[in-house]
């Protein structure tokens, strides 16, 4: 074999592993567009669709909360099909036709469980930037929800007879306004209420 049969050999040999690789890159590459669409399949199926079905909203009325240490009003509406355990929610508080944030602590927990199609409402406080213990009464001030972070529950509610509380806390006045049930989960779990509910519960009528 001269040098010219040689330096063909040695070209075809290099032209097939150019060719080989590129098939290789071009089937990995294809390998991983294909596990990437299925990840984002599995999870718009699992989480993101049921997302999109969480409606938070943020507001400060005063028919809603009575009280001046708890202006804000924030509801979760869940028109999911899964069970919401923990929602996260962040919420900026300007002056109204103004952009300057007011709120210091803007991001709100909650660990109410929420079953599909059921909504939880409460009325909350907001701490101001000025410092520590100073909070805003929401007068000319609008809230925004600037994002919303939702855990769902990976099992079924124990106790699916579990009387609800959805807006009780906040649109009942008056002791004799609870169900039977009501009263009896209020008694019962009395060590288990949130801090907004005991202090609406401290202020109702007992009429």
């Amino acid at each position: 074999m001269d040098k010219n049969e040689k330096a063909e050999t040695v070209l075809v040999i290099i032209k097939q592993i150019f060719v080989w690789g590129l098939k290789g890159i071009i089937g990995f590459c294809l390998l991983l567009s294909l596990i990437y669409v299925i990840s984002q399949s599995y999870q718009w199926y699992t989480l993101t669709r049921h997302e999109n079905k969480i409606h938070v909203l943020a507001k400060f009325d005063k028919k809603l909360c009575k009280f001046k240490q708890y202006p804000l009003f924030v509801e979760i509406k869940n028109n999911s099909s899964r069970t919401i355990e923990k929602a996260k929610i962040k919420i900026d508080v300007t002056r109204i036709g103004r952009s300057t944030k007011l709120n210091d602590y803007s991001d709100l927990e909650s660990d109410k469980i929420i079953k599909p199609k059921e909504s939880y409402g409460v009325c909350r406080r907001v701490e101001s930037q000025a410092g520590y213990g100073d909070y805003l009464d929401g007068a000319n001030m609008v809230a925004t929800v600037k994002n919303v972070d939702i855990e769902f529950s990976e099992t079924e509610i124990e106790n699916q007879d579990e009387p609800s509380r959805i807006n009780s806390f906040i649109f009942k006045k008056k002791i004799k306004d609870f169900s039977p049930e009501e009263r009896k989960y209020i008694k019962e779990n009395m060590n288990n209420l949130t801090e907004e509910e005991n202090n609406h519960l401290l202020g109702i009528s007992d009429e």
